[in-house]
Order: structure tokens, then sequence, then C-alpha cells
């Protein structure tokens, strides 16, 4: 869908819109440099100033303590948990300048939506230690400012006017020509602010592919409007002559002047934290207004920024907890069924990659029913663990094999494999576990495949006639059985460990005093297991 606006003056700007976020504790500013404020009513205070000498920087998006900026063609992800000394997780290349970007979830994960040169660029970050380029769309002109809500994304394409994509599918559903350049984009709830040089532009946008124009506001003689903010019923327009303009809006068909804020010129963006209004005033630094009352704003403060102020958001004060993490099911016809742990506590992360823990359950939760391998071993402990530092995939074996007959392994092998390429783990750092026919299974493996694993930790296991144990005597080994155990009895598991000592293997082998068969609950509630299983590597 095309649709004119009203026909409005041509104009060349190159600034980009930033989406309001919610109030938080930190304002933080960027263009030349990046510079953490900390704000608070007009009391301001400077942090520190990241990122200097790295180039010019001129977008930014806060999620939670994550920060996202673009400094050139890079998009990087920075830690501010500890804003006073903030750290670079990764960065990513792209083949345009980023002009602006903000944030959006796709099928439940994490997003960004950056507009540089003539593209809109889909990222994946939901492992920010490793963004991945998802998707790259065209937009017809020198795109310069975007938002977005839900899937939705909001883009300011410079010449070619203002364009709205699905990002799930992804495709263009509408393309308005401002009949000028189209500088910047902002959302309240459905109404949309495209500020386009002499003119801003108001627009419906609540059925997506047929944005309904609302009206505009036009700007003074020899005035330019580079962006403009909306916030309860006002329209707060960044004047680069005139500086922060505010517009009653509450009928859109008559935008009315209210007051000029003492700004001073070059005014580029403007955030709001209830009542307040925090300014980039590019060399005026940042300026912090009350506007409790709009038609007199109340200057409160202002802080000098090292660079040029042209963007602003506001960063939370700490990371909100996380949901709990529970275990997905996943159902594999090419391999085997099993349930997911995707790790979400870092302390183990190494070069984006987190390590991969292999569970293999015992005999009675064999079939095609995954909720049954909660009931027991591993995977009994894991949903709402978001302390637990590794991916686990507990697989389900099928209910008329088991795990060491029926060439099951194969399988096995085959989900490892997939596993590797399918989610951000160490194939240096896989690790195998499993308890009774789990833990015989977890020898089997480990003498079939001594190449795949850095450690293995069978648990009530014994081992089969005929096996080459020696084969695998390059793994590290620590076995756990119960004193007491009649199902496999505690000689069977002996007679295993001594056979790979006896080859030179790294084995440690505990017997649990006064214990049967189930050793594996003692074992698994042991975090002594789990830095001993990171203490190796391939």
């Amino acid at each position: 869908m095309t649709t004119p606006f009203p026909h409005t003056a041509a104009h060349t700007a190159k600034r980009s819109p930033l989406p309001c976020r919610a109030p938080a504790r930190l304002a933080f500013c960027l263009l030349l440099s990046a510079t953490s404020v900390h704000a608070q009513s007009a009391h301001t205070s400077r942090l520190g100033n990241f990122g200097q000498g790295e180039g010019e920087a001129q977008a930014v998006f806060a999620a939670g303590t994550l920060v996202y900026f673009g400094v050139g063609a890079q998009v990087r992800i920075a830690s501010f948990a500890d804003p006073q000394n903030p750290a670079v997780m990764a960065h990513l290349a792209l083949s345009e300048k980023v002009a602006d970007l903000t944030g959006v979830e796709i099928d439940g994960r994490q997003h960004l939506a950056v507009v540089g040169g003539p593209r809109l660029f889909l990222i994946d970050v939901d492992n920010p230690f490793a963004p991945q380029l998802a998707a790259a769309l065209p937009l017809g002109g020198n795109g310069s400012g975007v938002t977005s809500r839900g899937t939705i994304v909001h883009v300011a394409a410079g010449e070619a006017g203002y364009k709205i994509f699905d990002a799930a599918v992804p495709a263009l559903l509408a393309s308005v020509d401002s009949l000028a350049y189209c500088a910047s984009v902002a959302l309240a709830g459905d109404v949309v602010a495209v500020a386009a040089g002499t003119r801003s532009h108001l627009l419906d946008t609540a059925q997506p592919a047929r944005p309904v124009w609302l009206g505009k506001i036009t700007a003074a003689a020899g005035a330019y409007q580079r962006y403009v903010g909306l916030h309860h019923g006002h329209a707060y327009v960044c004047d680069d002559h005139l500086g922060l303009q505010i517009f009653n809006v509450a009928d859109p068909a008559r935008p009315q002047f209210v007051a000029a804020a003492a700004t001073g010129p070059r005014v580029a963006r403007v955030v709001f934290a209830e009542n307040l209004a925090y300014v980039a005033n590019e060399e005026e630094g940042i300026r912090i207004f009350d506007i409790s009352q709009p038609a007199t704003p109340l200057p409160l403060g202002w802080i000098d920024t090292p660079g040029s102020a042209a963007a602003l958001v506001f960063v939370a004060d700490q990371e909100p907890p996380p949901p709990p993490i529970l275990q997905e099911q996943v159902y594999d016809a090419g391999s085997l069924n099993y349930l997911l742990f995707r790790a979400l506590d870092t302390r183990a992360l190494r070069e984006g990659k987190f390590p991969l823990l292999i569970s293999l359950h015992g005999i009675g939760e064999r079939g095609s029913d995954l909720q049954r391998l909660k009931a027991d071993g591993l995977p009994r402990l894991l949903d709402g663990n978001n302390s637990f530092p590794f991916y686990v995939i507990s697989p389900q074996c099928p209910a008329r094999t088991e795990w060491y007959y029926d060439r099951t392994d194969t399988l096995v092998k085959k989900l490892i494999d997939k596993a590797l390429t399918l989610y951000p783990v160490d194939r240096r750092r896989v690790y195998l576990t499993g308890y009774s026919m789990g833990g015989i299974g977890a020898w089997d493996l480990g003498i079939r495949y001594p190449n795949l694993f850095a450690a293995l930790a069978p648990i009530a296991s014994r081992g089969e006639e005929g096996w080459n144990v020696c084969a695998m005597a390059e793994i590290p080994v620590w076995a756990f059985h119960g004193e007491r155990d009649t199902v496999v009895p505690l000689a069977a598991g002996l007679a295993l460990v001594n056979r790979l000592r006896a080859c030179g293997g790294e084995v440690t082998f505990t017997i649990y005093p006064n214990t049967g068969h189930d050793a594996w609950n003692r074992t698994y509630s042991n975090p002594q297991l789990y830095d001993w299983l990171l203490s190796k590597s391939r």
C-alpha cells in the first residue's frame, strides 16, 4: 500500500529517532562517545565515558542492562550491569553505517531492527554473545529511524518516506510517501509521529497495513523538525533551529502550539520518565525538564557530555530476574526425542559457547512421554534452576530397547552432532552422564566415540562382556555407586573401573556407604560434580 501525505517541501536530513523507554535510573547518551549519566529528578552526575575514541556512534537501544549501539557499520552489545565499568560482549559488522536501532521479539527470540543506508537489518541477539544477521530488507531510501511494537517495525526511510514491516514474515506491509525526507519515527500506542523536515505527521497504525493520516505539525519559517516524541497527549518536536517545541495533539487533526522549552537550537532527541523530559541537545549536552505542566516546562538541570549528545535511552538499575527456565520438549523423528535445558548462567561461557551435558535416564523412563524424564535423575532438578551453567540434553530411549542395545548409540551420536550445530554449545566441552541403564549406556558411548566427550560421570553402572574399555582411556571418568546396590552390584561397577585403571585411564570411583541402587540423586545434588566436569576440556 502506498499513500502520500498532504504536500510537504523536500528536505534532506539524516538523523534517526529513539524509542521511548520505561523510567529507570540511568540515562545513556551517545554520539561521538558513549556516556553514562546517573539521573534522579534534577540531580545528575556523570558515571563514566564508555567507548571513547572508538568512532562516531549515533544510535542506541537498551533492554534491561544490555545496551545495543551502532559505531560506524558495527552493532555492538555491552553489559551495563555495572554502569561504571560497562563491558562489550560482542559486535556484528554490517554492510552499512548504523543510523538507528530498536528491539523486536520474533518467535520468542530477541532481535534488533537496525536501519542503515538502504536496508532494514534484522539481527538475532537472543544469545548476546553471538549476534547473527537474520535478514536484510530493502527500503528504497536512506533509512534514518526505526521503532517497533510487537513484530511490527516502523521505519523512517529518508527520501522513500515511511515504511511499515512485519518482522515475523518478514515483509513490507505499507509504504507512505512523505513527499519530503523522512528523518525519524516515534510511536505511542497506535499513533505514529513522523518527522519530515518542515512538517511532522501523525498517523493511526491500528491496522499496520492501512495507516490512516490524522494530522500534521507545521514548522515555523526556516525551522526544521528532525524528531518528534509523543507523551501524554502532547508532541515534543526536536527542531534544529528553534529547539524543543511542545504541541497539544489531543485532537491530532488540529495540533496546538503550547510552549517552547529553553533548550536552544540543535535538539536531537527527547525521552520521557513520568513527568520528566530528557533532551539530547548536541553540543549543549543533556537538558532535563519537568513537564508535569506542558505549557510551562520547568528546567531542572543539565549535564555536559564529552561528545555531541544525539541519542538517549534509559538503562535499568539492574537486570530484572529472568523467568524460571523450563526444559523444552523437542521431538526429532531423525534421532531421539529429548528434553532441552537452555542455560542462562554465563559463568561457564567461553567464546560465546556453553558446555553441553548429555544425560541418559534409567530403564523405567523409556517410551514416548518426555515428561516421565523429569521424575528422576538430573532432569528432576533442572526446571527453575537458572544458575545451572550447562546446556543439558536428556534424550528418551525407545520403549523396546536399551541405550547399549540395537545400536541405539548411533541415534545418540546423531542427536549430539545435530545439537552442536543447532545450539551455542562448545564441541570441546561435551560431557556425558547417566544412571543405571543410562550409566551403562554412558560407558558404551565413551568406548564407541572416545573423541567426542571431555568427561564421563556414570552412576550405578556396569560393563558388558567383551567391551574394550581401554578405547576410552583418554576420557576422564568419575563413577559413583551405592555400597548396597542389589540391582547392579558394586562388584560389577568396580570391575569396570579397575579395567580402565589398568589401561592408564584417569578414573575416580566414589562409593556411598549404606546406599542402594539410587546413587544418582545424591550425585546430581553435589555441586562438586559440575565443577569437576567444567575442569575438563578436549
